[in-house]
């Protein structure tokens, strides 16, 4: 369960994540599967949170939530984005899954973490330990879903084929051979990414595909004036997208209460 994700996110890359993610419809889409469930929870950890996709508009629904991060990159523009919304009961713990002691919450969620899930008989057993009430996860669906056009531009700048990226099935398939058989809803989104200019979109083809030179910047250049549409005040790489949200209630549903009662009427760890 390493620590993968620190390296990969640098800041610039959370803050590009973060503007595709204001113009896209995945966190409501994932909420509207999730608000059933959210009745009798009073708090979430959001295991992998990003820069708040899913902590932010839990926090608007729950007394209290834990975002656990490895990077800081991604956990600064979270703190920025709950500061301008006014959302004071969100805590961040900067630490990859496994390398810090979490206490148990009503609510687990683990959404497009794929570092995690090479041992995954092992961090469902941990999940099910920290979920008093549910856990959800979100999963891509389809192994050949290709975001950045990596099929056709690793053979050409990289030299080798692009090797997909395993979606649901294998975690499914694992829960159901220790027992639980968990619902599943597919939510389909649009989770476009803007840019300013073409060379900000080279700028950004080149660091998903850690080229450190400007040896294929008219590659890119070329490829992407092909493929980007215009939007008023720059380019947009369109893409639609599909996810499983994977959930079940816990299998230990004794009254382990992590809560306290304060005076001022607000609960806390």
């Amino acid at each position: 369960m390493g620590d993968h994700g620190q390296v990969f996110w640098s800041e610039r890359k959370a803050r590009w994540y973060n503007r595709a993610l204001k113009g896209s419809d995945f966190p409501e889409k994932v909420l509207q599967v999730m608000k059933p469930y959210l009745a009798d929870c009073r708090s979430a950890l959001d295991i992998g949170a990003g820069c708040g996709a899913l902590t932010l508009p839990l926090a608007r629904e729950l007394q209290k939530v834990t975002a656990l991060e490895p990077s800081p990159g991604m956990l600064k523009v979270l703190q920025e984005e709950a500061e301008d919304q006014g959302l004071k009961n969100i805590e961040v713990i900067q630490a990859p899954f496994g390398k810090v002691e979490l206490a148990p919450h009503d609510l687990v969620l683990v959404a497009h973490v794929p570092g995690l899930w090479e041992e995954p008989e092992r961090v469902i057993e941990e999940l099910e330990r920290l979920a008093m009430r549910w856990t959800f996860l979100v999963q891509a669906v389809g192994p050949q879903q290709d975001k950045f056009f990596f099929r056709e531009l690793y053979p050409l700048v990289l030299g080798r084929g692009y090797s997909p990226k395993p979606d649901y099935l294998p975690t499914y398939v694992a829960l159901h051979s220790m027992g639980i058989y968990a619902s599943i809803s597919i939510v389909e989104y649009d989770f476009d990414q803007p840019f300013e200019s073409l060379e900000e979109a080279v700028d950004f083809w080149k660091e998903y595909l850690q080229l450190e030179t400007h040896e294929y910047d008219g590659l890119l250049h070329r490829f992407l004036s092909e493929r980007l549409f215009l939007r008023p005040g720059g380019l947009i790489h369109r893409l639609h997208k599909r996810s499983a949200v994977i959930y079940w209630a816990s299998r230990d549903r004794t009254q382990r209460e992590p809560w306290h009662r304060i005076d001022s009427g607000l609960f806390l760890w």
